[in-house]
């Protein structure tokens, strides 16, 4: 029996064309206006796992703009791998981060690996048909 020949023409009377994506992976440096985190803290997040995050009527009413957005997210619950961080500050400046950007013919993503892993950027072309 024969292999098959992928340069043969197929029942439709075109020749196959390839469909190997290559993907390729490179760590590149980023500037972003971002906070001083601070040092970690040594202790570890101990906290009841039934706490849930409050927020007084009376902040809610009028908060700073950089907080509302923020209002509703919980703190983080688990040990590993973020330890609390409780010296940052909330002045931005330029700040250079190791990234990560994966990319091939259809993706490109920036991931922030020293951030926990965020994707800070992606972009995607639409193959043509």
């Amino acid at each position: 029996m024969r292999k098959p020949d992928a340069r043969r023409p197929c029942s439709g009377g075109h020749a196959e064309a390839s469909t190997e994506i290559v993907t390729t992976i490179r760590r590149e440096v980023l500037t972003l206006p971002a906070a001083l985190l601070g040092p970690d803290n040594p202790l570890p997040p101990l906290r009841p796992l039934d706490e849930t995050h409050r927020v007084e009527d009376r902040d809610k009413r009028d908060p700073p703009r950089d907080t509302a957005r923020q209002i509703g997210y919980e703190p983080l619950r688990g040990l590993l791998p973020v330890p609390v961080r409780d010296g940052y500050d909330r002045h931005r400046e330029p700040r250079t981060h190791d990234t990560l950007v994966i990319e091939n013919d259809r993706l490109r993503a920036t991931v922030l690996p020293t951030l926990g892993g965020r994707i800070c950027h992606r972009s995607w072309t639409v193959a043509a048909s």
